[in-house]
């Protein structure tokens, strides 16, 4: 995958595009392992797991790669360092996903560690309702 900020992701020359799906109950979501450092973003997850179609734990890279080709459409995760995600950002974005971190705000160096992608803005809206719900 191939990410450059405003502009399209493409695999192998090809143009990725993230999935369509609106609601996490018609959702496969993903996250690398239960190292959540904040107990509520914990409850928020697990409010998303009981919810979506599918979950799966394990991945690392390999899941944004496929949130980016329309495979899967949520990734949640905790503890990462700014060298983890940053350069998944123009991927995901380029493919029409949105990231944020766990309170929904925007992506920085600074950022706490925490990042959720989905394949869209209406799903991560509703994402970010469901990790600040409890």
């Amino acid at each position: 995958w191939i990410g450059i900020k405003n502009q399209p992701t493409t695999l192998n020359g090809t143009i990725t595009t993230t999935s369509t799906v609106q609601k996490v109950k018609d959702s496969y979501a993903f996250t690398s392992g239960l190292y959540f450092d904040d107990e509520k973003f914990k409850q928020g997850f697990d409010n998303i797991i009981k919810r979506a179609k599918y979950y799966r734990f394990g991945g690392d890279c390999y899941m944004y790669g496929m949130l980016a080709s329309g495979l899967i459409d949520i990734v949640i995760e905790d503890t990462l360092k700014v060298y983890d995600y940053m350069a998944l950002i123009p991927v995901i974005e380029g493919a029409g996903g949105v990231v944020s971190d766990n309170n929904n705000k925007a992506i920085t160096l600074e950022s706490d560690g925490s990042f959720v992608a989905t394949s869209n803005p209406t799903l991560h809206k509703e994402v970010a309702e469901l990790l600040k719900s409890n």
